[in-house]
């Protein structure tokens, strides 16, 4: 094993200007791509949601997904488009205009507990 990749399994690797030290206890993005997608084709539709989260977060001071888990799932995302509202959570939505603007897939930080239930996506 490589020395960065040690510091990296170690919590420690540091990037100049970049992302700083990872955290303690690593964030999770949670992508939620529609189930009735093709599951290659949700996926790219999931990439679409991490990048406009990324930009929609960049003003942040201190970001808080150092790009450590990212978990795509499929999942009904009208349904938790509502849910994640409704519970006025911190999300990114991506609507596909390929698609007439079909909600596509969401993009949001979570412990994982409130997808346990969900299949994360398979090829």
């Amino acid at each position: 094993m490589g020395k960065i990749h040690e510091e990296f399994q170690a919590g420690s690797l540091i990037e100049s200007g970049g992302l700083g030290k990872l955290s303690a206890t690593p964030r999770r993005l949670y992508v939620l791509c529609d189930y009735r997608l093709d599951p290659v084709y949700s996926c790219v539709q999931g990439a679409h949601a991490v990048a406009q989260y990324l930009l929609d977060h960049a003003g942040k001071e201190v970001p808080t997904w150092k790009n450590e888990y990212l978990i795509f799932v499929r999942a009904n995302v009208g349904y938790w488009f509502k849910k994640l509202k409704k519970e006025k959570r911190d999300f990114t939505s991506f609507f596909e205009p390929d698609l007439k603007m079909k909600l596509t897939a969401i993009a949001l930080e979570d412990s994982g507990s409130l997808f346990k239930n969900l299949k994360l996506v398979k090829l």
